[in-house]
């Protein structure tokens, strides 16, 4: 990933472990470790109190691991998870004399519930919570409508960022096929006007 002066390039391998409690309810543990390098260039950086020279390029290397759990049954689902376990320190010496910046985790929650569990049009609402410090809880509120286990239509609302209007088909119970459109709250959308995405699932 790439964004003005500054990269992250990140490799994971990822495990899980999945366990029936009783009839269709399972759970899942999974962790993912690997290794992630941050990456600044100080030549693109200008700053208020730079008197002389040019800044250098600073690079950190360290180990990360993210966790989390998977609940679920046909009628419902939730999950909880964290990144950024460790917590690594990026010190930067080269372009801050030493100052230190931390990546703080990042917590997941998400849940979701079946209606119409016996008929052939499925309604599932479900949320997702976000939280970083420092910034402010955000959420996911979405909604989505099933047919016949073959078609599906919903709308999702990010807090203060943008609503999601999503269709899709399962094709011979093997493709999925979809299309999401994301249309901006937030003030990027003076920027854009909105994004499209496509999706294609092999069963």
């Amino acid at each position: 990933d790439v964004t003005g002066p500054t990269s992250r390039i990140a490799a994971y391998g990822s495990y899980s472990y999945n366990l029936a409690i009783t009839g269709k309810t399972k759970i899942s543990f999974g962790a993912a470790l690997g290794f992630q390098q941050y990456k600044i260039d100080g030549s693109q950086l200008v700053l208020s109190d730079q008197s002389t020279g040019t800044l250098g390029t600073a690079v950190e290397w360290m180990p990360d691991m993210n966790l989390g759990y998977w609940l679920s049954n046909p009628r419902y689902y939730f999950g909880a998870s964290l990144n950024q376990v460790f917590q690594n320190k990026l010190k930067f010496s080269e372009i801050s004399n030493g100052g230190n910046n931390k990546l703080n985790n990042h917590y997941f929650i998400t849940g979701g519930y079946l209606f119409g569990y016996h008929t052939d049009l499925h309604f599932i609402p479900s949320v997702m919570i976000k939280f970083v410090n420092p910034a402010p809880v955000t959420f996911d509120l979405n909604a989505k409508f099933k047919y016949k286990e073959k078609v599906w239509l919903g709308v999702s609302y990010r807090r203060e960022d943008a609503i999601v209007f999503l269709t899709g088909v399962t094709i011979n119970r093997l493709v999925d096929v979809g299309y999401a459109y994301d249309y901006g709250m937030s003030p990027l959308s003076r920027q854009s006007s909105g994004s499209h995405e496509f999706m294609l699932g092999l069963r």
